[in-house]
């Protein structure tokens, strides 16, 4: 069973004590039914949204991935809403790959490399995005807003000599999108190995957009890392 944790929200609260949040990525497969969910689910359980009322007994947090690829009416957001048996329960829902991931409607356009040229979203992008969120947001189902970008996506490049070079459009980037969502609760995953570890982040100076925007958000100017694959949490 994929499962998520969003250990990084711990210090995203100054209102809350520590929290963890465990729970699954994503919660309808197919190969689910009868493993993870009773045979007679739909039966017994009822519902909108049966297998997510199931989940929420046992778990206070869903990733939902499929907000990556797609936009996601209001609707559905207020659907899982009710489909909730945990006071407790809050979603992390992946952004749209529009703020990620280099642009294009086709798959292999989506697979290119992504830097700050390749990156071009929208204020329907925005718009669609933050309409969903409000719904969650508003019945403190939202725990935080994943902004999972390409491991194509570099901090710096590296000359033949082994001098780094930070690329300052994508750092620029970056800080725009934490902007974009100055509302939410973040975490970001920077995939390369470019933006591993303290490097990169030690060497975002106060006066960048970026350490201004982890800054003012964060309230402390610090962040929490993970090395490889570090997801970022910025409030």
């Amino acid at each position: 069973m994929p499962v998520c944790g969003h250990q990084m929200l711990m210090s995203t609260r100054a209102s809350k004590s520590t929290e963890l949040f465990i729970g699954t990525s994503g919660y309808s497969y197919p190969d689910w039914k009868g493993v993870v969910y009773p045979k007679s689910l739909k039966k017994d359980v009822g519902g909108p949204a049966p297998e997510l009322t199931y989940l929420s007994r046992f778990f206070n947090t869903c990733e939902i991935n499929a907000t990556f690829y797609r936009q996601f009416e209001p609707k559905i957001a207020e659907r899982w809403c009710e489909a909730l048996d945990n006071p407790a329960f809050e979603f992390a829902i992946k952004a749209n790959q529009a703020f990620t991931h280099a642009a294009g409607t086709q798959p292999g356009e989506r697979k290119g490399p992504t830097s700050v040229e390749s990156l071009h979203y929208t204020q329907k992008d925005l718009d669609e995005t933050r309409r969903f969120l409000d719904v969650l947001a508003k019945r403190d189902r939202l725990a935080v807003v994943l902004f999972q970008f390409s491991n194509s996506s570099k901090f710096a490049s590296k000359s033949k000599g082994g001098e780094l070079t930070r690329l300052e459009g994508n750092w620029d980037h970056v800080a725009d999108v934490l902007n974009a969502f100055s509302d939410y609760s973040k975490a970001i995953e920077l995939r390369h190995d470019s933006w591993d570890g303290t490097v990169a982040l030690t060497s975002g100076s106060a006066d960048h957009p970026l350490g201004r925007a982890i800054k003012r958000q964060s309230g402390t100017g610090g962040s929490q890392s993970r090395s490889h694959c570090g997801r970022l949490a910025c409030t």
